[in-house]
């Protein structure tokens, strides 16, 4: 998949992130953060042949690895996210992101 050079198509926004929460606060709940290199590689091998007009959901989506990538190659989709930190679910609401319910 295509990078685009948007703020939430990269890494520089789980990075903010991580730095905004204390590891403890980010870690109570469970969360990792996945590699971009890996996000991109479980796309890409994901089957997904048609990417247009898609609800693409995020459970867990803690740093919206998954959703960010997809955002960038392909907008015209909804976006869809379930966070159980109330602390990260604050940050990436009201960050530049795509829209996450």
């Amino acid at each position: 998949m295509a990078k685009c050079g948007s703020d939430i198509c990269t890494a520089s926004f789980s990075v903010s992130l991580e730095n905004y929460l204390r590891r403890e606060e980010w870690k109570k709940y469970g969360a990792v953060s996945t590699p971009p290199d890996i996000v991109r590689f479980m796309i890409d091998v994901s089957g997904i042949k048609r990417w247009e007009g898609l609800s693409v959901l995020e459970p867990g989506c803690g740093f919206c690895s998954f959703t960010r990538e997809i955002y960038c190659s392909h907008p015209d989709n909804t976006f869809w996210g379930v966070e159980i930190n109330p602390k990260v679910y604050e940050a990436i609401s009201s960050s530049s992101r795509p829209a996450l319910g």
